[in-house]
């Protein structure tokens, strides 16, 4: 059989594309919650700051906010009625306390697609782009709880993909302490999912190389339920992180999903 050096170098091309894809992409951006406080008073209206991107620095902001980045947000409030938080600007929003307890914010990017070719990464699925080699339909998400004194009650769950289900009142715990999660896919627990999670202005080791990837002070594996916990090292703002990825349930268009999401939390003095 002859040597084909041009299909030799197809096959090349298209293995370095592949473990471009997952090693550049096993993360991807993040979208992120940034309430003013955790932990208002009722009566109050605070606002909340939208976070894009990789890293998670000390302001907690780190790549600029596209005008139509948020395709949607929304709280459910402490009675689980659904209300809409102010938009002030693209990466700025307004939500009234009005009632004691706790509050679950979540919001979403539009979702789409990406697919690998021979010729770079492509917006779309494989029924949309040329030559497709591997497809991606990802989900970008973001959850965060306000707790406002009064009768605590956790067991909101907000209309996510992929969510955090808190298991004890972080207005109760300081830096020491444990905060118990659990994962949850599609309103079930999510066994084995890997769950990293850093506080604002975590510095990551030079492997990092600027992606907010790399170390982070805490990483852990749910258990069989879907339960997980967090250690506390320090106070301030935390950025919890998952990336799942189960299969598509159609390869003609896409191989797999990509639900991030980004969960905040407070972490008292």
């Amino acid at each position: 059989m002859k040597n084909n050096p041009a299909a030799h170098c197809r096959s090349g091309l298209l293995a370095f594309l592949l473990v471009l894809f997952l090693t550049t992409n096993a993360m991807g951006h993040n979208l992120w919650l940034n309430p003013e406080t955790h932990y208002p008073e009722t009566g109050t209206v605070i606002e909340i700051g939208i976070g894009w991107g990789h890293d998670f620095p000390e302001n907690r902001t780190h790549q600029d906010v596209r005008e139509d980045l948020v395709h949607w947000i929304s709280a459910i409030d402490p009675d689980g009625q659904t209300i809409e938080p102010e938009r002030l600007s693209p990466e700025r929003y307004r939500l009234a306390i009005e009632k004691p307890g706790v509050y679950i914010v979540s919001a979403h990017t539009r979702p789409g697609a990406f697919t690998i070719t021979p010729e770079g990464r492509k917006w779309g699925d494989k029924t949309e782009v040329e030559r497709p080699v591997r497809c991606v339909a990802y989900r970008i998400v973001a959850q965060t709880v306000i707790v406002a004194g009064g009768d605590q009650n956790l067991t909101g769950t907000p209309p996510l993909p992929v969510s955090v289900k808190l298991l004890a009142d972080p207005s109760a715990l300081a830096a020491g302490d444990t905060l118990p999660v659990q994962v949850l896919f599609e309103g079930q627990p999510l066994p084995g999912a890997n769950l990293t999670a850093k506080y604002a202005g975590y510095a990551h080791e030079d492997k990092d190389h600027g992606h907010g990837r790399g170390d982070y002070p805490v990483e852990v594996v749910t258990d069989g339920d879907g339960k997980a916990a967090i250690q506390l090292s320090k106070p301030g703002f935390w950025i919890a992180l998952l990336s799942h990825r189960p299969p598509y349930p159609n390869t003609k268009v896409c191989d797999e999903y990509m639900f991030n999401l980004a969960f905040t939390f407070q972490v008292k003095e």
